[in-house]
């Protein structure tokens, strides 16, 4: 299976919506767009506040960062992630495509 992950960015609407919608900078757009042309199985977006989401699901806006989060934080985060996609994919057989550019600053902590 191939699964794409496709970080949030910082640019949202301001109402709720479908993640897919919510998320309005162009950066994200692109990433989505090219997403859907390669051949998959499923798209999630990394959500800072929401962790994993599917682009279908319906979520209000929010203003949180993975960039600025404290480390214990980050890690919690990842943890919980990580436990979303291994009830959705198997971690060791599975293939991932990470789309996030330079505005995903995972740090090894």
């Amino acid at each position: 299976m191939k699964i794409i992950l496709i970080s949030c960015v910082k640019r949202k609407l301001t109402y709720r919506c479908r993640a897919r919608d919510l998320y309005i900078s162009s950066f994200f757009k692109k990433n989505l767009q090219y997403a859907m042309t390669i051949e998959h199985d499923h798209i999630f977006i990394l959500s800072a506040k929401y962790h994993l989401l599917d682009l279908d699901e319906e979520i209000d806006p929010y203003d949180e960062t993975l960039n600025k989060m404290p480390a214990l934080k980050l890690k919690c985060w990842a943890a919980r992630v990580v436990h979303q996609l291994s009830e959705r994919a198997n971690l060791k057989q599975d293939q991932f495509v990470l789309l996030a550019g330079a505005q995903l600053n995972i740090r090894n902590t």
